[in-house]
């Protein structure tokens, strides 16, 4: 009998809807049916025999030549099946209906594999061939049996000779015996590669099992030697399948690479009447013991097998089929070809698919990409030394060691590369971490790269044929025993490996440079024959470069030059440089905690750093420490660091295991002591000699503010461990745990975060509420929003209700909007759109957080349009307040004095005397942007000074920015340049620490046009790069636009003019596109300029006067001053001098006026160069001079060099 579920695909898709631990989900679900359907074939004789993922084969016996009664099984088959359906649609929202059949004849059970691995068994029959095309037609609920009644024959299978609990451990692969021993009822979730290997005829009907057995032992030898694991075999209605998983139940590093390697070598075995297909694919799963209470094994569920499955099926003979999200992992090391996208059966989405065609040769030249792009930093003294020594004529042997990830491929890689141009000018040799476990592995793999020969036994003679030409005399009977691992005495041995010696010289000739790579994982006869190797090809005069964990001490060796390179992990200082590189918008507190989570190890943070540029916009989005540690807790892990710390904890003993897995799910620093309680259903003497054991061993650490607290050195290690443990199981310590901390009645904030944490994890709706509301309310008036935003978006992911709901995700959009993420705050305003027609009561809140969004996105005809509309019909005061702020916010940015001073100031005062703070606080910052743009810097400064003051009462770290960085302007064009450079270092530590994005934007623009002012052009324009795309990123066309414009100054100040008038240019659009007035009147100024620097004096005199009339209309008594001047120089450069000298006067009144020094000193610098063209030197000099000291006060360097410039040229032409 086959069993089946029906429509398994649709519940997969439903069960993982929720996320990661669907697959558990599902597990359950099929567990529970195939134990019901254990106990209801059990009476009749049944055994369940395989497991195919959700079917399953049942033989039973024909005692006495009396079939069982097959119409009742089937029928209490699908009565309990009709009941888990109902269950099912209770408790998880799907249905559940299987289909079948079952057929009558003699079933073959054939055993196959070697003993010293484990053996294993299917089962053939045509019996069962013709039940599968009859499951095949069966519908739903509906299990089929043969059209005709079929004579009874003698039953040749008793079940009592299946597998056995005695003899189980021959059946089984010896890691699964070992995680066996380790957990008797192993279930976790992991990332593992799955290979389905498929055997079909193609001679006659079926497979001879000689030649299944033949074959089977190739497959079962090379994935043992690349320390793969044989999951199953069986025989189904796809064929002779082969399941094949690397990365469970132990990793052992590469996993990806061997996996691909034995795919490839697996799929070039060659045996007359079959053909090999094989399917591929990586991905978590689950895996533990699947099937009935006592009929089961370690079987895997998950969207990994589904897919390998259907990629089998697709792949032709001899070809291995994978999809496109597995080429990163082959780059350098597999050649493969597209074959085309596709839809597959059980796969919602097409797939791109692609064959494996070759495994590549170890070439430097398929990493150059990779490497290249990647800044790896080395003591440039030390490498220099290396590169001499190459260049050299004498033999070189440089050996690069240090601990894994310290970057000595890429170092091995960066002195081979100016020897490309001549390749085959070096070979390149590379160990992977199971060679240690093989041997005479440099000759085989050497043998495989160099000559292509793949199975040994098969292709001895092509070795011996090749040896033979190259004139090797060698014993071929002594060279068999050695290379099939049977020497009959230890000379023997020795002589044998002299003649491999001797062909490793042919296979690496003289005048190539040698790489060996990872020397450390050769085995004990590779290294002597390496070393050998070496010291032959070093008396050549040739260079060698070795990788290696340790420094290589050898007799072998000595007498050489031999230069020693230690790597290790970077500091702070030089992992932060790194991280800039990859993701230049990255807050201080981020780039040390990817420090802290890498331990300063180069590959580790490289790992971390291509994750974040997957998963986030890098390149332009803000990457504060929040955003690292929601990849963390979102278990967004690089896989091969994922695997790599899965192995050191699978390579712990129990003990500390277990402590390992409370400690992940504590998941915030333990104080032994304090929850002892928890422990009880462990012995808590052995939990603290465990911990105390990690502490030894550097695992763990205990905290520098409480030596109480134990935490992971490696807080990656935490999330591995937590991702593999089944949701059941963390949810009943996650609730023990809550509970305890929330009986605390405590006031302690990390008491509140600690219940608030497990009552997530353990999604008790009605906890979160109370907890994670606590917290937000916390955190949002201590200024640490992104925390506040995470418990509002647990309260809203977990409601208690639907007002509750409706809050949370309101609360959420606000908190978006005030770190400037705006199009999330976007998405959850259009969700609840309806609000704005409706009577509840967050219909208000909804229209001040719409024009919030318009404020954030610069959008200000559109949020007056709205306001005008929408305003009146708010009913809460308090929001009413601040909804008018808005309104002001409008009215500035279109520079409306009479509406400013009619609305704006009234407002401000009527809000002071009701000390309305939270309105106050927004409108102090617009008054003051105000009376900036005006040119009243004092006014300015007051109001600025005011809004620090309240954001600082309120906590506010937004506020606190606006009005330190509004004072660093103020500052900066009051000509005190240090003291606005610590108001911008402050204003940008509060936006880093607060997430505030738009904050982060204008200020790293503050600092860009700080820097260019002091001359330091190249640091100014990283610095506008970084903020434009920022800018970019969160849709603030405004900022852009300034942004745009301060590039383009740049460039004029540079004399690239060209480049100046296209930035300006699309900084004048963007203005024009949302009617800032004050962009448009910069743009114009710069556009003046650029005629005037042309000579089309006209064009130039026109654009300044259209500009000043702006600045009328504006009030901006800085900008008339400028363009006073502007419209000046043009009058000089036409020789009209008492009107240029009328208009200078003019420009220096205003400046004074407004205290704009710098302006003032601009002044001078023109009215001196109007007496040069007067010839009087004298005078010209000293006004050169009041304008140098003007300058030198404001630290306008770029001014200070011009000026210094022109004194010297007038004092050299007086001499």
């Amino acid at each position: 009998m086959f069993l089946d579920v029906s429509g398994f695909t649709k519940i997969t898709e439903a069960a993982t809807s929720g996320g990661h631990y669907g697959v558990e989900l599902i597990t359950n679900v099929l567990n529970r049916y195939f134990g019901d359907v254990d106990k209801i074939i059990k009476p009749h004789g049944g055994e369940i025999v395989k497991y195919g993922g959700d079917a399953c084969l049942i033989i039973l016996p024909i005692n006495d030549r009396q079939l069982p009664d097959m119409q009742q099984l089937c029928r209490e088959v699908l009565e309990q099946t009709a009941v888990l359906d109902v269950r099912f649609q209770k408790e998880y929202g799907f249905g559940f209906h299987i289909h079948g059949a079952w057929g009558i004849g003699p079933v073959k059970l054939c055993v196959v594999g070697e003993p010293k691995w484990h053996l294993d068994y299917y089962l053939t029959s045509p019996a069962l061939e013709a039940v599968y095309e009859l499951a095949e037609k069966a519908e739903a609920d509906e299990l089929l049996g043969p059209a005709c009644e079929i004579p009874p024959t003698p039953y040749l299978l008793e079940p009592q000779k299946l597998p056995t609990s005695r003899s189980a451990n021959l059946f089984l692969p010896q890691d699964i015996v070992r995680k066996l021993s380790l957990q008797s009822n192993p279930a976790e979730l992991r990332n593992a590669s799955v290979l389905f290997i498929k055997l079909v005829p193609t001679q006659s009907d079926d497979i001879d099992p000689e030649d299944y057995q033949t074959v089977y032992r190739k497959v079962q030898s090379i994935v043992v030697k690349n320390m793969g694991v044989i999951n199953k075999i069986d025989y189904t209605d796809k064929g002779y399948i082969i399941l094949v998983t690397f990365g469970v139940p132990f990793v052992y590093g590469n996993d990806i690479f061997r996996a691909f390697t034995v795919a490839h070598r697996v799929s070039r075995i060659r045996r007359t009447g079959i053909e090999i297909s094989v399917g591929i694919t990586y991905s978590n799963a689950f895996f533990g013991v699947i099937g009935a209470p006592k009929r089961y094994e370690y079987g895997i569920i998950g969207n990994a097998v589904n897919i390998a499955a259907r990629l089998m099926n697709f792949a032709g003979p001899g070809e291995v089929c994978l999809s496109k999200e597995l080429l990163p992992y082959l780059v350098g090391r597999f050649e493969t070809h597209y074959l085309g996208s596709t839809s597959l059966k059980g796969i919602k989405e097409p797939l791109d698919i692609y064959k494996l065609v070759r495994e590549l040769p170890p070439r430097w030249g398929n990493l150059a990409q990779e490497y290249d792009s990647d800044p790896l930093i080395y003591d440039s003294e030390a490498f220099a030394g290396l590169q001499h020594g190459m260049s050299s004529d004498d033999g070189f042997l440089c050996v690069i060691h240090g601990s894994p990830g310290t970057g000595k491929s890429q170092m091995a890689y960066k002195l081979c590369k100016p020897y490309w141009d001549s390749e085959p000018a070096f070979q390149m040799f590379v160990a992977e971490p199971h060679y240690s476990a093989l041997r005479l592995e440099i000759f085989f793999s050497s043998m495989r790269q160099e000559l292509g020969i793949i199975h040994f036994r098969d292709e001895f003679d092509s070795i011996t044929a090749w040896a033979k030409s190259k004139g090797i005399i060698f014993d071929e009977k002594m060279l068999k025993e050695l290379v099939f691992g049977r020497p009959s005495s230890v000379g023997r041995q020795e002589a044998a490996l002299q003649t491999v010696l001797e062909m490793l010289t042919h296979l690496y000739p003289e005048g190539r440079i040698l790489v060996i790579e990872n020397y450390h994982y050769f085995d004990l006869q590779s290294r002597r024959l390496i070393l050998q190797l070496v010291r032959h090809k070093l008396y050549q005069r040739d260079k060698v470069i070795i990788t290696s964990l340790d420094m290589i001490k050898d007799e072998a060796l000595q007498g050489f030059d031999i230069r020693e390179v230690k790597l290790s992990n970077w500091t702070l200082d030089t992992a932060q440089e790194y991280i800039r590189h990859f993701v230049p918008n990255i807050t201080s507190h981020a780039s040390q905690r990817l420090f802290s989570i890498s331990r300063g190890n180069p590959r580790f943070l490289r790992d971390l750093l291509s994750h974040i540029q997957k998963h986030w916009a890098a390149s332009s989005d803000l990457i504060t420490h929040q955003i690292i540690e929601d990849m963390r807790t979102q278990g967004l892990l690089p896989d091969d660091l994922e695997n790599l710390l899965q192995a050191q904890y699978e390579s712990l003993p129990p003990d500390e295991q277990l402590y390992i897995r409370l400690a992940s799910i504590f998941g915030k620093p333990v104080n032994l002591s304090e929850v002892e309680p928890l422990f009880t259903r462990y012995d808590f003497a052995r939990t603290v000699a465990a911990s105390e054991s990690l502490l030894a061993k550097g695992i763990l650490k205990y905290e520098e503010t409480d030596v109480q607290l134990i935490s992971f050195v490696n807080p990656l290690f935490s999330e591995t461990v937590y991702r593999s443990i089944l949701l059941g199981e963390k949810q009943d310590i996650h609730r023990r745990i809550a509970a305890f901390y929330s009986n605390k009645d405590s006031d302690d904030e990390q008491v509140w975060d600690l219940a608030a944490y497990h009552w997530v994890r353990a999604q008790d709706r009605e906890e979160i509420y109370r907890w994670c509301g606590k917290l937000a309310q916390h955190y949002f008036y201590s200024g640490a929003l992104e925390l506040c935003l995470r418990m509002c978006q647990q309260i809203a992911q977990y409601p208690v209700d639907e007002t509750a709901a409706i809050d949370a995700e309101l609360a959420c959009a606000e908190l978006h909007l005030m770190l400037a993420d705006n199009d999330k705050a976007e998405a959850i305003l259009e969700e609840h759109e309806a609000l704005l027609h409706s009577d509840k009561p967050q219909k208000d809140q909804w229209i001040y957080l719409k024009s919030r969004l318009f404020i954030n996105r610069a959008q200000y005809p559109e949020l007056d349009e709205f306001l005008t509309q929408y305003s009146g019909r708010i009913k809460d005061p308090v929001i009413k307040d601040k909804v008018d702020t808005d309104h002001c916010e409008a009215i500035l940015f279109t520079m409306d004095h009479a509406a400013i001073e009619s609305k704006a100031l009234p407002l401000w005062n009527r809000l002071k005397e009701h000390k309305h703070r939270l309105a106050l606080n927004t409108l102090a910052g617009i008054i003051g942007s105000y009376y900036t743009n005006k040119g009243d810097y004092l006014k300015a400064k007051e109001f600025y000074t005011e809004k620090l003051k309240i954001g600082t009462q309120l906590k506010d770290p937004i506020s606190m920015r606006i009005g330190h960085a509004g004072l660093g302007i103020v500052h900066s064009r009051m000509g005190k340049k240090a003291t606005a450079l610590r108001h911008y270092h402050k204003a940008l530590d509060l936006a880093s620490r607060s997430g505030d994005r738009n904050g982060y934007s204008k200020v790293l623009l503050d600092l860009g046009i700080y820097y260019r002012n002091i001359g330091e052009n190249a640091k100014a324009m990283e610095l506008y790069q970084q903020s434009l795309k920022l800018a970019e990123y969160i849709g603030n066309k405004i900022q852009i636009s300034i942004v745009l414009y301060d590039i383009g100054e740049m460039y004029y100040y540079e004399g690239q003019i060209d480049k100046t008038e296209e930035y300006v240019t699309r900084s004048l659009e963007l203005a024009r596109e949302i009617n800032d007035k004050v962009g448009m009147s910069f743009c114009y100024d710069a556009l003046g300029d650029i005629n005037f620097t042309h000579n089309r004096l006209d064009e130039a005199l026109k654009i300044y006067r259209a500009n000043l009339r702006i600045q009328h209309q504006l009030q901006d008594m800085e900008g008339k001053a400028h363009s006073i001047g502007n419209i000046g120089n043009v009058a000089k450069k036409r020789g009209d001098f008492a009107k240029a000298e009328k208009l200078y006067r003019e420009q220096m009144r205003i400046a004074t006026l407004v205290n704009d020094v710098d302006d003032i000193g601009r002044t001078w610098f023109n009215m001196a160069m109007l007496d040069v063209e007067q010839g009087d030197i004298t005078t010209a000099i000293q006004k050169l001079e009041k304008a140098l000291e003007t300058f030198q006060s404001c630290d306008a360097q770029y001014f200070i060099d011009v000026t210094k410039q022109q004194i010297e040229q007038l004092k050299s032409q007086q001499e």
